[in-house]
């Protein structure tokens, strides 16, 4: 009779194990419904792994994109804030146990908080200078000396060229890795130089052919950094946790990307620099000098920011940018912060500066 009954558990567990398994599996799947006088359209792309929310009201349209965990549970927006600013309307919305940012709307144009007026952007001291920079925030900043990098916020110097180099275009960053070109050859170069900005050390990576310094990077795929040699006509993927290089193109063409891998003719990366497009879920571009974010598969952009030179770094959550000869970081949920300034910035800065995440 005992074994029977513990038969019996063990059968009801594994349906109960079944059933837990099927109905937390994540599907996608679209749901609509109301809410404080909104529309709302909720929905998750298991494909991309984000949930989406988009609130219509007459004319009005707002849209989010999250980044977050699976859940069985449906009809997530627990409440709908809304304020009224001139003639924007600025709506955000409580979910995950979270309050997003606003979103301000005059159903013509799309502004944040701080564009509006709803929020001011907070002063900072400065807490050091070293030579001419002045520090708001203990980020760590390395820029370009000529012949490698200097940490500003410590000054520690990390220099591996000979000769000095003060165009160091033929570089990239890769999160808190930045790969740069061993400048100490006229022409042509075989090794790379990795920057590690999480520990200052450098490492190198070297291939067994030349390659030309009209090249340009185009992207990223993975743990892979892509590279055209224009004159060459080759395409070299640097893989950066392994630390080799290997040639990615043949006669019928190279890798592009833009969301799915694919193949182009060589010609369509020698004659224009071709940039891979890597779509986050946040995602923050520059149009007539101004910073807009975008979520992914909206048409929707906000303005963040006015007159900005320069994007310097950019992830899901947070992004770096110069305006004039300050580096600000807006971050999704805390706003702006001011990090440095340099007089010197007004004039060089691409390729010059890079930030650790």
């Amino acid at each position: 009779m005992k074994k029977r009954y513990i038969l019996f558990l063990l059968v009801i567990c594994f349906f109960v194990a079944i059933f837990v398994f099927i109905t937390n599996k994540p599907r996608t799947y679209s749901l609509s419904y109301d809410m404080n006088e909104f529309k709302v359209l909720e929905s998750f792309n298991t494909e991309d792994g984000y949930y989406s929310f988009k609130l219509t009201k007459d004319e009005y349209v707002f849209y989010y994109a999250i980044n977050q965990k699976y859940t069985s549970k449906r009809k997530l927006v627990e409440k709908v804030n809304t304020k009224n600013v001139d003639n924007y309307l600025c709506l955000n919305i409580n979910v995950f146990n979270k309050t997003q940012d606003y979103i301000c709307s005059d159903t013509k144009e799309y502004k944040d908080a701080y564009q509006v007026g709803l929020l001011e952007i907070e002063d900072q001291e400065k807490i050091k200078t070293y030579e001419d920079v002045d520090i708001y925030k203990k980020v760590t900043i390395y820029e370009w000396n000529g012949y490698g990098f200097t940490d500003i916020t410590t000054g520690k110097k990390i220099n591996v060229l000979k000769n000095e180099k003060y165009d160091n275009s033929l570089s990239y960053q890769f999160e808190n890795i930045v790969i740069f070109a061993d400048y100490d050859h006229k022409n042509e170069f075989k090794k790379f130089y990795i920057l590690d900005m999480g520990n200052g050390k450098v490492t190198t990576i070297e291939n067994e052919e030349s390659i030309s310094y009209n090249s340009y990077f185009e992207g990223y795929i993975g743990n892979n950094v892509y590279l055209f040699d224009k004159n060459n006509n080759v395409q070299y993927a640097i893989n950066l946790k392994k630390k080799n290089i290997f040639k990615t193109s043949d006669k019928e063409g190279a890798v592009y990307y833009d969301g799915k891998k694919s193949s182009q003719p060589l010609k369509n990366f020698k004659y224009k620099n071709v940039v891979f497009k890597n779509d986050n879920i946040i995602n923050y571009l520059l149009k007539d000098d101004k910073l807009y974010l975008t979520y992914k598969n909206s048409d929707i952009y906000i303005k963040i920011f006015d007159k900005v030179n320069h994007i310097l770094y950019s992830n899901d959550s947070k992004v770096y940018f110069l305006v004039g000869d300050t580096i600000y970081m807006y971050e999704i949920g805390k706003g702006y912060q001011k990090i440095a300034s340099s007089l010197e910035w007004i004039f060089h800065y691409e390729s010059q500066i890079f930030i650790r995440i």
